[in-house]
């Protein structure tokens, strides 16, 4: 699902409220139901276990949500044993399957960028 709207128009207030990071303050409410499950209401543990794998949120400025410190490779294999439950040899090895499908650099042709090294090209026109 994407949220498309004009600059003010709440789409990170709904994106925060569905993902159940709203700050303290504002209260979420109506239904979400994520593969037929009712998201709000619901206890904080069962929706941190969904975060990061059936449900996740871009930011405006997703660089703000990487660690600048952290190798590409070694965060996204972070977020594998998390929330896949992988082993360490699965993990290394769908870390470099993701960053080859992306034509990134993987860990076995040489050190993974960190975010702040990565370039993405567009084409305007």
């Amino acid at each position: 699902m994407g949220l498309i709207g004009e600059s003010g128009s709440g789409k990170t207030m709904t994106a925060l409220a569905i993902t159940g990071l709203l700050p303290e303050g504002p209260d979420g409410s109506g239904r979400v139901r994520l593969e037929g499950t009712e998201l709000l209401g619901r206890p904080e543990r069962e929706v941190a276990r969904l975060r990061g794998d059936r449900l996740a949120m871009v930011f405006q400025e997703p660089m703000t949500a990487l660690n600048p410190t952290m190798r590409v490779g070694r965060q996204i294999g972070e977020v594998l044993r998390l929330h896949r439950r992988l082993g360490r040899r699965e993990t290394d090895a769908r870390v470099v399957e993701l960053l080859e499908r992306v034509e990134m650099p993987t860990p076995t042709s040489g050190p993974t960028p960190t975010p702040t090294s990565c370039r993405v090209d567009s084409a305007s026109g």
